[in-house]
């Protein structure tokens, strides 16, 4: 293992870390335990995907974020990505829920500022929510146009 993919697998567990200590931390009422609320926390495929020095695959970052008490990841697949590895939304699902993990939300980026491409946005922003419900996920993280 190289120290760029050590430092990932570091900063997951402090983060993983982190989120365990506040929920043991979470505040108590007077009169007994009270339901608090609950961090979920999760990191993006693209850490993992867009790695330089080598591509790893979906199997290594969910061991990675199983291992840092990671909830959830957020999963993003490129057009032909999931084929190009010989994989089907279905056998993602089944990797996700093998590893105790969800789909925590997809990433959306787009013209967003240009009005003549409103009607292209719109159909892109469908097919995140319809990838979205195939991976029972309900989150949509919005990004800046690129």
């Amino acid at each position: 293992m190289n120290s760029i993919t050590m430092s990932r697998r570091v900063l997951l567990q402090m983060l993983g870390a982190g989120a365990l200590a506040w929920r043991a931390a979470a505040p108590q009422a007077a009169a007994g335990p009270v339901a608090s609320p609950r961090i979920r926390w999760a990191a993006g495929w693209l850490l993992w995907r867009d790695y330089k020095p080598r591509g790893l695959a979906i199997a290594d970052a969910l061991q990675d974020l199983k291992q840092a008490g990671a909830d959830g990841i957020e999963f993003t697949p490129r057009p032909g990505e999931l084929e190009a590895a010989g994989l089907t939304p279905d056998a993602v699902r089944a990797l996700v829920r093998g590893a105790g993990l969800a789909v925590s939300a997809h990433y959306f980026s787009g013209p967003f500022h240009d009005p003549a491409k409103t009607s292209e946005v719109l159909a892109q922003a469908q097919e995140k929510i319809d990838s979205l419900r195939a991976y029972g996920a309900a989150n949509l993280v919005i990004g800046p146009p690129p």
